[in-house]
């Protein structure tokens, strides 16, 4: 019993040592400790005494109320366990992210008297999470520059192609009236012509404009429905048969 005793001692003593997490143990009955990694990596003074004090004036002031704030709370009330991230110095005075669990330990009538955790150092989860959001960002605020390009370019097309045609006809259709009211048939019907070339031209224009703010997709049946979803729009401007075959 004494030897399973001792080898268990050890054992903890070893995982303890070798851990990269810093483990602490705070017992309101007995003095508190935690392993080697808070005085290697965090510079902890070996001549303070562990205690929730010294432990705090290492949590980075932006953190510090926070984080002491909830883990007072969670012994007050009782909670079985207690999680929370912060900041929190290193030995060269630089900040890691940390997360840091603890787990609560009860008396007879149900007071935490006890809070083991341990001291995870997730600074490069956070590190690249930061780096994630900052490239979401970057493409977020690159997909709206190219809407807002994409708008102003639909809007001079507007203005320079089909608004410009619809103009042109409407001013032939004037003069299409002033023939028809002369009788004079043949100039008519060449205005006419003109015309109706005129506003197939400012149709194709607006097929075009909606064409680029509607482009063809790719659906969940994949191209062959796309296809055969184009040819039927084709079909409906009543401009020409269209029919869809594959295979």
């Amino acid at each position: 019993m004494k030897k399973d005793l001792q080898e268990a001692v050890e054992r903890f003593q070893l995982v303890t040592r070798v851990t990269k997490d810093a483990i602490w143990d705070w017992n309101l009955t007995r003095p508190a400790w935690w392993n080697d990694t808070f005085y290697e990596v965090y510079g902890f003074d070996r001549n303070i005494p562990p205690s929730v004090e010294a432990w705090a004036s290492h949590i980075h002031p932006d953190d510090r109320e926070r984080v002491l704030t909830r883990f007072r709370a969670a012994v007050e009330h009782g909670e079985a366990a207690w999680v929370d991230e912060f900041r929190f110095k290193r030995a060269d005075g630089t900040y890691a992210y940390i997360s840091d669990r603890a787990y609560g330990f009860r008396d007879a009538s149900g007071k935490i008297v006890r809070m083991l955790g341990s001291m995870m150092d997730i600074t490069e989860r956070k590190q690249l999470e930061e780096r994630i959001r900052a490239e979401r960002e970057r493409l977020e605020s690159e997909v709206l520059r190219r809407i807002e390009l994409e708008q102003e370019r639909i809007g001079r097309d507007l203005h320079d192609g089909l608004c410009q045609s619809l103009v042109g006809a409407k001013y032939r259709i004037g003069v299409l009236e002033k023939l028809l009211s002369e009788k004079i048939v043949e100039s008519a019907d060449t205005e006419a012509k003109e015309i109706e070339q005129m506003l197939n031209r400012s149709i194709q224009q607006a097929r075009d404009l909606a064409k680029g703010l509607n482009p063809v997709t790719l659906k969940a049946r994949g191209l062959a429905s796309s296809l055969e979803e184009l040819a039927r729009e084709v079909e409906a401007t009543g401009s020409a048969r269209c029919r869809c075959q594959l295979g």
